[in-house]
């Protein structure tokens, strides 16, 4: 909601729903984070999220990699195109696996590097560059505080593992 695209004017922001719930196709289904917004912004919507993502690199919320794709009342879809998305999305967002960090501090703090750039030290994290042959460009996808806050969940790609370690 803080994203330039977001309407300033209290009148024109959506009211939206989120809910996590099975996007099927053939004999396969995997959870999907699905938002919904009332009818008369819906192409709003559409167009806000499409400036954050769409598959490509654009302006990620706290830096997590999504993959969207719009579907509105009255779009029709066969089971062969839930397929090819529901392969992109296996792709895209791979299998994960989490790493635990003890002794962080809180992952607002910011951090100064060499070359005078101020980052939060989560932001630093996530921008650690992955090594030659892993799977992403970045070593970490998410980097977030456990339920105890106490220690981090580093997450990355589970193909990766040995790298990581």
């Amino acid at each position: 909601m803080h994203h330039s695209s977001w309407p300033s004017d209290l009148e024109q922001q959506p009211i939206f729903d989120i809910y996590i719930g099975d996007f099927i196709t053939h004999n396969k289904k995997t959870k999907m984070l699905f938002i919904s917004s009332e009818k008369s912004k819906q192409e709003m919507m559409n167009n806000h999220f499409k400036t954050l993502y769409n598959g490509t690199k654009k302006s990620y919320p706290n830096g997590s990699m999504m993959l969207f794709i719009p579907f509105t009342e009255g779009t029709r879809h066969d089971l062969n195109y839930h397929q090819k998305i529901l392969f992109n999305h296996n792709q895209f967002s791979g299998e994960e696996a989490a790493f635990i960090i003890g002794g962080l501090r809180d992952l607002q703090t910011t951090i100064t590097l060499r070359n005078s750039k101020i980052f939060s030290l989560c932001t630093f994290l996530k921008g650690i560059p992955a090594t030659q042959g892993m799977s992403r460009h970045f070593l970490f996808q998410h980097v977030q505080p456990s339920s105890s806050g106490m220690v981090k969940m580093a997450i990355y790609q589970k193909v990766d593992h040995d790298m990581v370690i």
